[in-house]
């Protein structure tokens, strides 16, 4: 799989009708035969050196052209993105790119083609080897000696066979020029902002989320993604997290209710080198906002490979989930403040209409970084998973421990009194 850091507008054009591109072909090629023909018979039927030079030489050249082409195709990996045969359909994005300012909230002008259907395509060159390199040196060193031919042999026949076959040639460029689909031009569409910088073929639609007022059971968004690894920095939210954690496994009634505030699920298989482990995780929600608690109308489901470490931290590996989820229930009003000291806690506006859509211009530290306090709740529940995974030696917790050894006193103590809270508030 690849990703594009930048694709230019540049790459997208409209179709060319091959109709029209074999029809201007097979003119030109039957005009320059009929020059060859009028040559022949210029000297008398006659097969001269140079007439035999001239359509070698030719033949050479489209010979090995046409090699010279296929190695160009078989050389380049193409990704050709073209728009549905339904007429009506007019969504679809070209360009997107992140903006270079993360904190920038007012987003980035949108820019739209209504230019007809485009196809978009992208190129890039293969890994070259040497058997490759031979046969292009060998095709190239063909098509010099083969021109060389043809330019001899035209150079000694009468003028007019070279006019005429250069009058083909500028007439068929001509031709296809005018066939050829005319470059789109993208225009800045006047009081439309995204979060992203963004050129589109057709008018897209832009998911925005919001809040609905009673939660649907049952719907689940399932989400499964590749192996990925990211810059491990333990933050305090994760580390008080942690703590609690660890407080709250002693007392059964509160795992109990805590687990089932948040619906965390969670099936972590270890692998061999014990290192790594295949995680499975569900949960409901249970954002810390300004207003109480955050969840998404449905329930969660990630999939993912991990190191076990990685799992100390699960802040940005949870919140995958959660990313551009469109409906939102604000539940547990009452719920709060929680006792985390000085610590900015956002409000369920900010939380659905910016950092849950801004994960293009956000990467995973920039998430883990930002949403630390939002998960706290969430990050409890799933370290009260994993102790309890941990309890019939099923899941080794010696990593984990080593991600947070370091935890300072002082978080400590918000710990404790995060774990007082719990046990009043539920």
């Amino acid at each position: 799989m690849y990703t594009l850091d930048a694709v230019s507008e540049f790459l997208t054009r409209t179709p060319t009708p091959k109709s029209w591109s074999l029809l201007i072909s097979i003119l030109s090629l039957t005009t320059i035969l009929a020059i060859y023909i009028l040559a022949l018979r210029h000297l008398h039927w006659q097969f001269s050196v140079a007439w035999l030079l001239l359509v070698l030489g030719y033949i050479g050249i489209v010979i090995g052209v046409s090699f010279a082409a296929m190695i160009i195709s078989t050389s380049c990996t193409l990704l050709r993105l073209e728009n549905r045969s339904n007429a009506k359909w007019t969504h679809g994005v070209v360009n997107s790119v992140k903006n270079t300012d993360s904190m920038e909230t007012t987003g980035s002008a949108f820019l739209s083609s209504e230019f007809g259907p485009q196809i978009l395509e992208v190129v890039w060159l293969r890994p070259l080897t040497r058997e490759r390199a031979l046969l292009a040196s060998t095709v190239a060193c063909g098509i010099v000696v083969f021109f060389l031919c043809h330019y001899i042999g035209l150079r000694s026949l009468i003028w007019w066979v070279a006019l005429g076959e250069l009058g083909v040639c500028l007439l068929a460029a001509f031709a296809r020029s005018l066939v050829k689909g005319q470059q789109a031009r993208f225009e800045v569409e006047e009081g439309v902002k995204l979060d992203k910088r963004c050129c589109s073929t057709g008018v897209i639609s832009m998911q925005k989320g919001h809040k609905v007022g009673e939660r649907k059971w049952g719907n689940i968004d399932a989400r499964a993604y590749s192996a990925l690894s990211f810059k491990e920095i333990t933050t305090d939210g994760e580390s008080i997290a942690w703590e609690a954690a660890k407080l709250c496994f002693e007392d059964a009634a509160l795992v109990t209710k805590i687990q089932e505030l948040t619906g965390m699920l969670l099936h972590a298989v270890p692998m061999q080198d014990k290192n790594n482990c295949d995680v499975l995780v569900a949960f409901d929600g249970g954002l810390l906002v300004s207003e109480g608690l955050a969840f998404p109308n449905c329930q969660v489901m990630l999939s993912f490979h991990s190191s076990i470490s990685a799992l100390g931290i699960p802040t940005a590996l949870l919140a995958r989930g959660i990313m551009r989820q469109p409906e939102w229930v604000l539940d547990k009003p009452g719920f709060g403040p929680m006792p985390l000291g000085q610590v900015y806690v956002l409000a369920i506006d900010g939380m659905i209409d910016w950092w849950t859509m801004s994960e293009d211009r956000n990467d995973m530290s920039d998430l883990q970084k930002n949403l630390q306090w939002c998960f706290v709740l969430i990050n409890i529940s799933f370290f009260l998973s994993l102790l309890e995974l941990s309890r019939n030696e099923e899941f080794p917790l010696e990593a984990i421990e080593k991600v947070h050894c370091a935890s300072s006193q002082d978080n400590k103590k918000v710990a404790q009194e995060v774990f007082e809270f719990l046990q009043s508030c539920l």
